[in-house]
């Protein structure tokens, strides 16, 4: 295993954790919330994409997983609010 894929494991996990904690449906979102929620889907297909080029299989499997976990992580209920109490974004409206 290699440190780019340390480092975009823990990077898919924080991403799986922020995109959990924005609404889940577009009406509910505001303008900010769906241009962090496109960069963080930009983000993810990026690092899926750079692994693709390098041709590791399973450091993509490993990318997948850690951001589903991430976003299993994000829908539980205090995590929600440590985040919606610390930046705005994260607040429903």
């Amino acid at each position: 295993m290699s440190v780019l894929t340390i480092i975009f494991g823990i990077l898919a996990f924080v991403i799986g954790v922020l995109f959990a904690s924005l609404p889940t449906s577009a009406r509910m979102m505001d303008g900010a919330q769906m241009g962090l929620s496109l960069v963080l889907v930009i983000a993810l297909i990026g690092m899926l994409i750079c692994m693709y080029f390098i041709g590791s299989d399973a450091e993509s499997w490993v990318i997948l997983i850690t951001a589903i976990v991430g976003y299993v992580i994000g829908h539980l209920r205090p995590i929600n609010d440590f985040l919606a109490s610390h930046w705005d974004i994260f607040d429903f409206r």
